[in-house]
């Protein structure tokens, strides 16, 4: 094992790390990144701001992928083998817990997301539901796919199979079990369900924003 400083790292050297020191990377610095298992593929851009990050994978054969950019809190933990993590730029997790425990499952997030506090993705329902018939189970997560420009407000929970497509804003503590395919779209509830469309978001507070679009639309 490669142990860093406050053993707050430690990668089995069977893996590879990449995650250039030299630049500002906020999750070398105060994160915290334990990988156990072999052959895992992990790229961390460079600068990035997740201060408060947690990677822990315990699988092998997995691929993650956080591009420059990204901020925030995320854990994410993989339980599994063959797994792919990837997120696209500028994306934010102001609090965010990520959970992969189905072999050769996959997690995409796109760019210029904001995920807020107490957000969860879970590609497993953790537990195998039986088909008695069978003697199967049935409940494989295969994947969860969220597109670019996605806000998910606080305490939302996406679960496995899952897809959102580009410009969606989806409500403080929804549960999304099903694809949400209409884009300029707001959901909530629980189940999420459409709500209003034509819409879309800014990461500025209202007040910047209602200044900028009225400069705009003289």
């Amino acid at each position: 094992m490669r142990i860093f400083p406050k053993k707050r790292i430690k990668i089995n050297k069977t893996n590879i790390f990449n995650c250039n020191s030299k630049g500002h990377n906020e999750l070398l610095k105060y994160g915290i990144i334990k990988i156990s298992g072999q052959n895992n593929n992990i790229c961390i851009g460079v600068p990035n701001y997740l201060k408060t990050g947690q990677i822990l994978i315990s699988g092998n054969n997995n691929t993650v992928i956080i591009p420059p950019n990204c901020y925030g809190g995320l854990k994410l933990e993989i339980k599994a083998d063959n797994c792919t993590f990837t997120v696209g730029e500028k994306t934010g997790f102001m609090g965010t817990e990520v959970a992969m425990q189905e072999n050769n499952s996959k997690i995409i997030v796109g760019s210029d997301c904001i995920i807020a506090k107490e957000t969860r993705i879970y590609c497993s329902d953790f537990h195998a539901i039986i088909d008695l018939d069978k003697n199967l189970p049935f409940n494989q997560g295969k994947e969860i796919v969220i597109g670019n420009h996605v806000w998910l407000g606080e305490g939302v929970k996406i679960l496995k199979n899952t897809h959102i497509t580009d410009n969606v804003i989806i409500g403080t503590n929804s549960l999304v079990t099903k694809d949400l395919n209409t884009s300029n779209a707001l959901y909530a509830g629980t189940p999420a369900t459409l709500k209003k469309t034509n819409v879309n978001w800014m990461s500025d507070p209202f007040d910047l924003a209602l200044k900028k679009l009225k400069k705009d639309n003289n």
